[in-house]
């Protein structure tokens, strides 16, 4: 378990090591907590209507950004046409340095 810190002193590059898919589901999960919150807090005043619409808007666009991205890193993966990475076992180093030594 990591050192417990103050949560003031959490930043991106130190902290921020989750997948992708954390980090959507992260998103995700706070715009359902805000959208609970944001009616009650603009009817106590406590922010206004404007404020709440406009951050509900940002982390929308927050969480399309993370999916598209997440979609062109699995676009961009290219398409696995080695037959050696088809096997069942996994192939290691040593066995391919054998395999070429034998080809020699």
């Amino acid at each position: 378990m990591a050192t417990k810190q103050p949560f003031s002193r959490y930043t991106p590059l130190i902290n921020g090591n989750r997948s992708i898919e954390e980090s959507i589901s992260e998103i995700q999960r706070e715009m359902d907590v805000r959208k609970r919150l944001f009616d009650k807090w603009v009817a106590e005043g406590r922010m206004s209507w404007v404020d709440a619409h406009d951050r509900l808007e940002r982390q929308c666009s927050a969480l399309k950004w993370m999916i598209a991205y997440s979609n062109s890193l699995d676009q961009a993966q290219p398409p696995n046409i080695n037959p050696a990475f088809d096997q069942a076992e996994p192939v290691s180093v040593n066995s391919l340095d054998h395999a070429a030594e034998a080809d020699a």
